[in-house]
């Protein structure tokens, strides 16, 4: 069997290098991404994140048709966009398949309108507010068969939602067998006092960790009491948490293969970074395990 971190990194990183606070151009992002693409690494890698305005720049960067194609989440900001993809995929055949979208929506009419446009085989991440209780949209969401998306921070402190936010969102989402991807500010395993930005200068504040997710939707789907899936959101602490080649533990908590699967596959699904290295070599270093680590031979 493999290690418990296969499971659990497998596709895990969806690359937004075009977005801040790398906020890369689109020559520089292309380049990085088919770098991480031919890397030993590439399983913790999944989609390039392209919003639908930058789709030619995006071919023009590349300059010739890849070896393979490039698998996209298209950042779309209209329903209408979403009919257009079948005739992208033609239009681009061999230089990439879109069979993700990410889209906004604040209200049941904007989901149904979604939902009125999909096209076959292709999977919809539905952003969805935070600052007010979000159960009703996910239920729809469940209805309609598309999933949620979580912001969960940004470049400034005031764009990280507030612990009890996140708690009811992934409930909501847990509760009604709503899997989810997450995006903004998870650039590392594990909660934590971190700069906002890559600048010299940069603010720092808490920011939330992906593992922290990852252990909060465990918990969730282990029917654990609220109290402590909020601990595990805030969890700083690296010795709570310990991986072996088996298990997952946290405090009094431990989670095995199928757990971690039953939690990628039903919950978080992927998380949005501007940095594919970053979380990586944080992992690496976090269970002590170099050769995970972006550019290691393994």
């Amino acid at each position: 069997m493999s290690p418990i971190w296969e499971p659990l990194l497998a596709g895990l990183i969806d690359y937004a290098g075009l977005f801040p606070p790398a906020a890369l151009a689109m020559d520089q992002a292309t380049s990085q991404y088919a770098n991480y693409r031919a890397s030993n690494q590439h399983g913790y890698l999944a989609r390039f994140i392209l919003p639908y305005s930058r789709i030619a720049e995006w071919q023009a960067s590349l300059g010739k048709q890849p070896s393979q194609p490039w698998i996209i989440s298209l950042l779309a900001t209209d329903p209408a966009q979403l009919a257009e993809i079948p005739t992208l995929n033609q239009r681009y055949q061999g230089w990439f398949v879109i069979d993700t979208v990410e889209i906004k929506a604040e209200s049941l009419e904007q989901i149904a309108a979604i939902h009125a446009v999909i096209p076959e085989q292709v999977t919809v991440f539905v952003e969805i507010p935070h600052d007010h209780d979000p159960s009703l949209l996910i239920a729809a969401l469940r209805s309609t068969g598309l999933r949620a998306k979580l912001r969960t921070g940004g470049i400034i402190a005031a764009a990280f939602p507030e612990p009890e936010q996140i708690v009811r969102f992934l409930h909501a989402c847990i509760s009604n067998g709503v899997a989810y991807k997450a995006t903004a500010g998870l650039h590392h395993p594990l909660r934590g006092q971190y700069r906002l930005t890559y600048a010299t200068d940069s603010a720092e504040g808490w920011m939330y960790g992906y593992l922290n997710l990852i252990l909060a939707s465990a918990l969730l789907q282990a029917n654990a009491a609220h109290q402590e899936v909020l601990a595990a959101l805030l969890e700083h602490d690296p010795i709570a948490i310990k991986l072996t080649e088996q298990k997952m533990r946290w405090r009094n908590w431990q989670f095995e293969h199928d757990d971690v699967l039953a939690v990628r596959h039903s919950g978080l699904i992927a998380f949005g970074s501007c940095s594919f290295e970053e979380p990586i070599n944080e992992f690496a270093s976090f269970i002590e395990q170099p050769a995970l680590a972006y550019g290691a031979t393994n």
